[in-house]
């Protein structure tokens, strides 16, 4: 598991709140961004996916103004193939600049890093199914 934390100015231009790429296997994303700064005027929050590894696209926004009474905004999970990439950018559509907090957490739902850790876990899947068939034909041929 891989934690991002930090705070971004929340200004007129698009801002990076975080950026997740290179994971070693399928991995879910999710976070919090907290908008209590934000005391009058309207915020964007995008999502983006880059499907293919390199080229991102928005998958969602969503529009928030001073009038939450929740400001703990939560993104995710989504679960994404460890090649993709994904990106949660923050702009002030109106109102005064503020700075928000966020938290984000990666974790890795399956690894292969390398054909040394693939050649390391075939014996213990395949010796047992193995020796499981061959129970199962000497079985067979006592009864």
């Amino acid at each position: 598991m891989t934690e991002y934390k930090g705070s971004v100015s929340v200004t007129s231009e698009e801002a990076v709140v975080v950026e997740i790429t290179g994971q070693l296997g399928s991995y879910v994303v999710e976070g919090w961004i907290d908008l209590a700064g934000l005391t009058d005027g309207v915020v964007r929050i995008r999502e983006y996916v880059a499907v293919d590894g390199e080229n991102y696209r928005l998958y969602d926004y969503m529009d928030y103004d001073s009038s939450l009474d929740a400001p703990a905004i939560r993104l995710g999970p989504m679960t994404l193939c460890g090649f993709m990439k994904y990106k949660a950018t923050i702009q002030l559509l109106s109102g005064s600049g503020f700075e928000a907090k966020y938290g984000f957490v990666t974790r890795v739902v399956e690894v292969a890093s390398n054909i040394y850790d693939l050649v390391n876990l075939l014996p213990s899947i395949v010796l047992p199914v193995a020796l499981g068939g061959i129970y199962i034909s000497l079985l067979r041929s006592m009864g």
